[in-house]
């Protein structure tokens, strides 16, 4: 029958498929354009310097700004900021907490990120000429006595002219020049301890029917974070008739919001 609100009711044979992302997901490299100033039109690129770590802890080493640091060390990743302007352009670097809505990562811009404490980029700013190329180290250090734990993070990489636009029509009377700026962000993970505390891992807790607050007919899906990274789950969910095999539906698609370690969290097909 059709479940009641608020009162679940097991879905009698359920194969529930999942796909795991960890939050440590960063936004394509590509090319970021500004609209023009009046001295010339902003333009930079963003790439990872891929690392010849064999340490298995660099999760996604050669492609993402990932961190893997036991308490009392450090390590350092490179990226390279690209110009594709014909103005000089100065680069600075910030570091920003990430927020989850509507299960998608976003920026948080009214909160700087805990972990940039630990943080230093080699060199700190940058006048970047034009069509030039220049290599970034991200260094973080972490002191001895750190707990463990995993943060995420926006890198804001902020692009400005170094000379203010040139005013071609200086008698104009009074006037506002703007001055073109830009930002371009990747994603940042950092997992404070050892391999072991660094594990990823879940559980499915259990599936039943459900009717949403908005009188949707839709199957929850309840995971548990029993690993130590943060978790942020996608998945779909079949369901088979247990006497007739082909009698089958779905797949029904699911997304959740992030899932910190030790916590419980469900996810509604629809």
């Amino acid at each position: 029958g059709v479940p009641r609100r608020r009162e679940s009711a097991p879905v009698r044979a359920i194969a529930a498929v999942l796909s795991m992302m960890l939050l440590a997901i960063a936004l394509p490299a590509n090319i970021a354009r500004a609209a023009k100033p009046a001295a010339g039109e902003l333009g930079i690129g963003v790439e990872i310097v891929p690392t010849q770590s064999d340490n298995p802890a660099q999760l996604g080493a050669n492609s993402e700004l990932w961190f893997a640091i036991e308490p009392g060390q450090s390590a350092q990743r490179q990226f390279r900021i690209i110009s594709t302007s014909d103005i000089v352009q100065s680069v600075a670097f910030e570091l920003w907490q990430v927020t989850v809505v509507d299960g998608e990562p976003t920026i948080d811009r009214t909160t700087r990120s805990p972990s940039e404490e630990w943080v230093t980029f080699d060199p700190p700013t940058i006048a970047l000429e034009p069509r030039a190329r220049q290599d970034v180290t991200m260094t973080y250090t972490i002191p001895a006595n750190t707990e463990p734990a995993v943060f995420e993070s926006y890198l804001r990489i902020l692009v400005s002219a170094r000379d203010a636009p040139v005013d071609e029509t200086p008698n104009a009377g009074v006037q506002a020049v703007i001055q073109g700026a830009l930002a371009f962000r990747k994603s940042v993970w950092l997992g404070i301890g050892d391999a072991a505390n660094l594990a990823t891992d879940f559980e499915i807790q259990g599936v039943a029917g459900w009717l949403t607050d908005k009188n949707e007919k839709a199957i929850r899906v309840l995971i548990t974070n029993t690993g130590g990274t943060p978790i942020r789950p996608t998945g779909s969910v079949q369901i088979a008739d247990p006497l007739f095999a082909n009698n089958t539906f779905g797949p029904f698609d699911y997304r959740m919001n992030s899932i910190n370690p030790g916590d419980s969290a469900y996810g509604d097909a629809i």
